[in-house]
């Protein structure tokens, strides 16, 4: 009888077999033919700086020796509550490189484990908040939230629930068109038989109420409709450069019902009606009230969006 495959053996076939320069700044990969690459090859790649440090670990850019390819290799230590198994296994799984960051295989030594992912010049959308003196166009802001949902549909469908979606997390992959990705796959999870969400994970501001159990009731069970209130909480950022709820005492008045929602922010910026009702429904207290990714990109918001979008298409054409 042949042995059914488990997540992990079909995670084996992705890894890179690999020997580490005395340093650990070089790597020498012998790839095997996977569901990524048809045929199997040799790849000498090297250190070039370090592009960010988490909670988990770090993320480095690498460059391949005979060429000018570049990578981004996120390095997370095996000590870590075997989250490095779980982003592992969701990276193999999200293979969708038009929604999320291209994963390009794995590797480990004995203390860490390597994630090769393509390299994003761009940077994240904290930057663009950032760096930009006037609030981002109605229009682009439409389009993030458009493919931001594109990638939750699809994890969604599949039983996987982000996490910690915030500005940190999500890729710009080109500037004009705006066109961005989702990543870090951290704390993500999928939902199998016999298991729930319950852990508190997210990032303050926006992270929904009842991951941090603000709800008067005796379940600590939650579903992916935390991902849909983090997206309110960052299109909200998007448009007014900073969290609906900083203060938790707030958002605790707003779930039991004692204060609105604070559009004021959103009027002060001239954010359409259409746009403060699109927030406000991703944002109810309630869970099961909340739009999900499918009947969010079913909104007349959005879909006003992808008409602009593809009348703009064929005129060019």
């Amino acid at each position: 009888m042949m042995a059914s495959s488990t997540p992990f053996s079909e995670a084996e076939r992705y890894k890179f077999n690999t020997i580490f320069s005395n340093n650990g700044s070089t790597f020498q990969h012998n790839i095997p033919a996977n569901p990524l690459m048809a045929t199997g090859r040799c790849e000498t790649w090297k250190r070039v700086k370090l592009l960010a440090r988490g909670a988990f670990g770090t993320v480095w850019l690498e460059t391949e020796e005979k060429g000018q390819q570049l990578r981004a290799v996120k390095r997370i230590a095996k000590t870590t509550n075997a989250l490095h198994l779980r982003e592992l296994l969701t990276l193999t799984k999200l293979t969708y490189p038009k929604h999320f960051v291209q994963f390009f295989g794995w590797f480990e030594s004995e203390e860490d484990m390597y994630f090769a992912m393509e390299y994003v010049k761009h940077g994240d959308l904290s930057r663009l908040i950032n760096k930009s003196s006037a609030p981002i166009a109605e229009s682009d802001v439409k389009s993030i939230s458009r493919q931001i949902l594109d990638g939750l549909k699809v994890m969604h469908d599949n039983n996987f629930c982000h996490r910690d979606l915030k500005p940190e997390n999500i890729l710009v992959v080109s500037p004009s068109p705006i066109i961005v990705k989702i990543c870090d796959f951290g704390v993500s999870k999928r939902l199998q038989e016999g298991t729930n969400f319950r852990t508190t994970v997210g990032t303050l501001g926006y992270v929904a109420p009842e991951v941090s159990d603000l709800f008067d009731n005796d379940s600590s069970v939650y579903t992916c409709a935390v991902d849909i209130w983090s997206l309110g909480c960052l299109i909200f950022a998007l448009l007014t450069k900073e969290t609906p709820f900083p203060a938790t005492r707030k958002l605790i008045s707003y779930v039991e019902g004692l204060i609105p929602f604070p559009e004021s922010k959103l009027v002060e910026r001239k954010a359409s009606q259409d746009t403060i009702a699109f927030i406000i429904n991703l944002m109810m207290p309630e869970p099961e009230a909340r739009l999900t990714a499918h009947s969010a990109l079913r909104e007349p918001w959005l879909r006003e969006e992808l008409e602009t979008t593809g009348k703009k298409g064929r005129t060019s054409g």
